[in-house]
C-alpha cells in the first residue's frame, strides 16, 4: 500500500489545486468566486462541457486565451473559487471547444456572484440560424412532454419549499394553498401529502388553541374537529401512496407520528398509541421518539399502566431519555399501596429507580424539585445505588390492534384526574408549527467515570464508498481511498472493518438499522465513513449524501433517492455505541451541521484534555458521549484527486494515522483536526446534532500501546 509522505502529499495538493482552478493563484491575493447554471436553446439543462474566462471582450467562434476554465456538472451547473478579480467574458464551450453563448462575469474580491447562461432566451434564438430555429422547433414538437414534466416537477419542487416555508412561519393558509396545488399536480407523491398534512396541522392547532383562549373545548367544535379530519386524510393519503410502491421508512414514521398527535388530541388514545406502534415499525431509527410520544398520550390521558409499558420501552431504546424515566414512575406510582403495620406508602417494583434515574439524568430538569419531594415522602433517597429488578416491558400497547382508520372524532371522555404532575404539554402563546415530538427532549448528563481500571476500547469500523453510479457522473476514487483507509486502521490500530461497495440507498439503510441493533461496551468505539458524491438543495437548507442508484436531482422529486444528512444523524445518533465519529468525503459535506449549510464557518473545535497522559484520556473519556465529524469540505466542491490517487482529504488522513502509528502510538481527535489542516478547500469538523459531551474523544491505539496500558 503507497502512503504518500507529508512532502509528497504537499506536491499533490498543489498539483490538484492546479488541475481544478487552471492557473495558480500568488499567495496571500485576494480572490472571488463564481457559479451558475447552464441551459441550452430547449430550456433543457446543459450536461456537458466547460465555462470559461477570458479577458477578451470580443464575441464569436475564434482563438482566444482562457484564464479559467470551469465544468458544467450533469445538472447543468458550473462553480469556480479562486478566482482573480478582474471583469471577465464568460464563454460556454462543448467539450470539444466550440463556443455556444457569452456573458459578462465581473468577479469582486471575497465575493461570490451568480451569473446564468439561459439560451432559451429570445435574443438568442433570434441569432440562430434558419435551420438551427428550424432544428429547435423540431425538438420542441418531439420533445414536449419531456419538457413539460421537468417544468412540473421544478414547479412542484417551488410549491413544496413555499408550503414548507409557510408552515415553518406559522402561515397556514399561505401554505395549506400552496401545498393543494403541488397534490393536484403530483397526486402520486407522498412527500406532498406530508407537507400538506404538516400545514393542515399547523392551522388546527391554531383554531384549537383560539378556541382554548376563548373557554371552548376544540373536540366540542366542529370546525376545528374537521381542520384536524383534513390532516389526518393528507396523512392517511401519504400512506396510502407509500403502500403502493417503494418503502420510505422516513415519511412513514413522521406520517405515523403526526396522525398520533391528532388523535391524541381528540381525545383517541387508543388509535393514537395503535399509530405511534405503527411509526416505530415504519422507522425504527426514531422508536424512541415515537414511543416516548405513545407513553406521554396514554399518560395524559389517564391510561397509567399502558404508559408505563411504553416508557419502559422507549427507556429501552434510548436510556438517555430523562422524561421517560418520570413518565414511567408517575405512571408506576398510581398503585403505591400504604403498609397497615408502618403507615408508609411503598411503591411498586421499579418506581424509585425510575425516579431516581431521572434525577439522575436531569439534576435541575423541571421536575426535579417534585420528584425529590416525592423520594423523601417514600422514605428513599434521590440517588440511585444499583439498578432495580425492573418488570420487563411488553412488546407493545396491550389494547387489541385492529388496523388504523381515521376516526370520526368526537369529544374526548374525561381522563381521570391525577394526585401527580401530568406530563408536560408544549405551549405557546401563538400557534406553532406543527411539533414532532410532545414534550421537549432534555440532554443527558454526564456519567461519572470509572475508577478502577483503564477501559481499553474495541475499535470497529463501517465503510460506504461509491464509485460508480445509475445516473451520476462515475468518481476515480472513492473505492480505493476505502480500501487505504480499511487497510491502516486494521494493520495499525486493530480494527474491525465492515466496507460496504457502491450501495444502494436501500443496502445503506440496512445496515445502518443493523448496527441500530449491534451490542457495544461502554468504551468502545465506531466509526463510520462515506466516500462519494454529496448534493446541497440550496432552498432546503439540506445537504444530502447520492447511493449508487440516486436518480438524477432534476427526475427526484423531495430528493426521495438521496440520503439526507438528518436522516442520517438520526441513525449516527441512536447506534448503541457511545463513542462514534462520522466522515464523510463528498461534496458538501459540511453541511451535515447546520451552523456551516446556514453560514460557512468552519466547525467548533475538540474539548480534550491536553496534557493528559494516555491512560487519563482513556478513563476519562470513557463515559463522555462522543458524537463527532469530520467532513472533506463545507458547502464545497471538493476534489476527487487525480485517477490512482487518493482524495486530498483522505491522503492527509493517511498520513496523521500513520505518522501517529511511528511516533507516539495512537491518534486523538485533535492529531485528526491538526493533520487535515493543510487540505484545500478546508476540511470541517464539529459536534452532531450538538450531542456530544465537553471531554468527548475518540482515541485510536496501536497493539504496541494496548500491551504497555495492560503491563501496567
Amino acid at each position: 500500500m503507497f502512503i504518500p509522505t507529508l512532502g509528497v502529499l504537499r506536491r499533490l495538493l498543489l498539483l490538484l489545486s492546479v488541475c481544478t482552478l487552471c492557473v495558480s493563484v500568488a499567495a496571500g491575493q485576494s480572490t472571488g468566486s463564481v457559479r451558475g447554471h447552464v441551459t441550452n436553446a430547449a430550456g433543457v439543462p446543459v450536461t456537458s462541457g466547460t465555462v470559461r474566462l477570458t479577458l477578451d471582450q470580443t464575441t464569436g467562434n475564434h482563438p482566444r486565451t482562457y484564464l479559467f476554465s470551469l465544468p458544467i456538472d450533469s445538472y447543468g451547473n458550473y462553480s469556480g473559487i479562486g478566482i482573480t478579480p478582474a471583469n471577465y467574458l464568460g464563454v460556454v464551450c462543448t467539450p470539444d471547444a466550440a463556443t455556444l453563448d457569452f456573458a459578462a462575469i465581473s468577479v469582486t474580491a471575497g465575493q461570490t456572484i451568480t451569473v446564468d447562461f439561459d439560451m432559451s432566451r429570445q435574443s438568442y434564438i433570434d441569432s440562430m440560424s434558419p435551420q438551427d430555429r428550424k432544428d429547435l422547433d423540431a425538438y420542441k414538437a418531439k420533445n414536449a412532454a419531456t419538457i413539460a414534466t421537468n417544468q412540473q416537477i421544478a414547479y412542484m419542487n417551488n410549491l413544496l419549499v413555499q408550503g414548507r416555508t409557510a408552515t415553518r412561519s406559522g402561515q397556514f393558509a399561505e401554505a395549506v394553498a400552496s401545498l393543494q396545488t403541488a397534490v393536484q399536480l403530483g397526486p402520486d407523491q407522498p412527500i406532498l401529502w406530508d407537507a400538506l398534512g404538516d400545514a393542515q396541522l399547523g392551522m388546527a392547532d391554531a383554531a384549537a388553541l383560539q378556541a382554548k383562549n376563548a373557554g371552548r373545548a376544540p373536540a366540542s367544535l366542529p370546525s376545528v374537529v374537521q381542520l384536524y379530519q383534513n390532516a389526518a386524510d393528507s396523512y392517511q393519503k401519504a400512506l396510502e401512496i407509500i403502500g403502493r410502491g417503494t418503502p420510505q421508512p422516513m415519511i412513514s414514521g413522521t406520517v405515523w407520528n403526526q396522525i398520533g398527535q391528532i388523535d391524541g388530541k381528540m381525545g383517541h388514545v387508543q388509535e393514537a398509541a395503535r399509530a405511534y406502534e405503527s411509526a416505530a415499525t415504519a422507522n425504527p431509527a426514531q422508536t424512541s421518539l415515537y414511543l416516548f410520544n405513545e407513553a406521554a398520550t396514554l399518560y395524559n390521558n389517564g391510561d397509567f399502566d399502558n404508559a408505563a409499558n411504553a416508557a419502559a420501552r422507549t427507556i429501552a431504546a434510548d436510556p438517555s431519555k430523562a422524561n421517560a424515566y418520570y413518565i414511567k414512575a408517575q405512571s408506576l406510582i398510581q398503585k403505591a399501596t400504604v403498609n397497615p403495620r408502618t403507615s408508609r406508602v411503598e411503591a411498586p417494583p421499579g418506581c424509585v429507580d425510575a425516579y431516581q434515574s431521572y434525577l439522575e439524568l436531569a439534576p435541575d430538569g423541571p421536575h426535579a424539585s417534585e420528584v425529590q419531594d416525592i423520594l423523601k415522602g417514600l422514605g428513599a433517597s434521590t440517588t440511585r445505588t444499583a439498578r432495580a429488578s425492573n418488570p420487563a416491558p411488553t412488546s407493545a400497547y396491550s389494547a387489541p390492534p385492529p388496523a388504523y382508520s381515521p376516526p370520526a372524532y368526537s369529544a374526548p371522555a374525561p381522563s381521570s384526574p391525577s394526585a401527580y404532575t401530568p406530563a408536560p404539554q408544549v405551549a405557546a402563546s401563538t400557534p406553532p408549527a406543527p411539533q414532532r415530538a410532545i414534550i421537549p427532549q432534555p440532554q443527558p448528563a454526564p456519567q461519572p467515570a470509572p475508577i478502577a481500571s483503564i477501559p481499553i476500547p474495541h475499535n470497529y469500523a463501517l465503510i460506504f464508498a461509491t464509485d460508480n453510479y445509475a445516473h451520476w457522473p462515475h468518481l476515480d476514487n472513492p473505492i480505493s481511498d476505502a480500501d487505504a483507509l480499511n487497510d491502516a486502521l486494521t494493520s495499525l490500530y486493530g480494527f474491525h472493518v465492515e466496507e460496504l461497495k457502491n450501495p444502494t440507498g436501500e443496502q445503506i439503510l440496512q445496515k445502518l438499522t443493523e448496527y441500530l441493533h449491534r451490542h457495544f461496551e461502554m468504551q468502545d468505539q465506531l466509526m463510520i465513513v462515506f466516500s462519494g458524491h454529496g448534493y446541497f438543495d440550496e432552498d432546503l437548507g439540506q445537504g444530502f449524501l447520492a447511493p449508487a442508484d440516486a436518480l438524477p436531482i432534476q427526475d427526484d422529486l423531495g430528493h426521495r433517492t438521496l440520503l439526507a444528512h438528518q436522516t442520517l444523524m438520526a441513525y449516527v445518533n441512536r447506534i448503541p455505541s457511545t463513542h462514534v465519529i462520522l466522515v464523510l468525503d463528498a461534496c458538501f459535506a459540511g453541511t451535515l451541521d447546520r451552523k456551516i449549510a446556514d453560514s460557512s464557518m468552519r466547525g467548533n473545535p475538540t474539548d480534550v484534555y491536553v496534557h493528559a497522559t494516555l491512560p487519563e484520556l482513556l478513563v476519562r473519556k470513557q463515559s463522555k458521549r462522543t458524537r463527532r465529524y469530520f467532513a472533506s469540505g463545507g458547502k464545497d466542491f471538493v476534489p476527487d484527486g487525480l485517477p490512482g490517487h487518493h482524495s486530498p482529504f483522505i491522503s492527509a488522513l493517511l498520513v496523521t494515522l500513520n505518522q501517529a502509528a511511528d511516533t507516539k502510538g495512537f491518534v486523538t481527535l485533535d492529531d485528526l483536526q491538526e493533520g487535515l489542516d493543510t487540505v484545500n478547500p478546508e476540511p470541517r469538523w464539529g459536534d452532531i446534532q450538538g450531542d456530544n459531551d465537553p471531554g468527548a474523544d475518540f482515541l485510536l491505539l496501536t497493539p504496541d500501546a494496548v500491551r504497555k496500558l495492560s503491563a501496567n
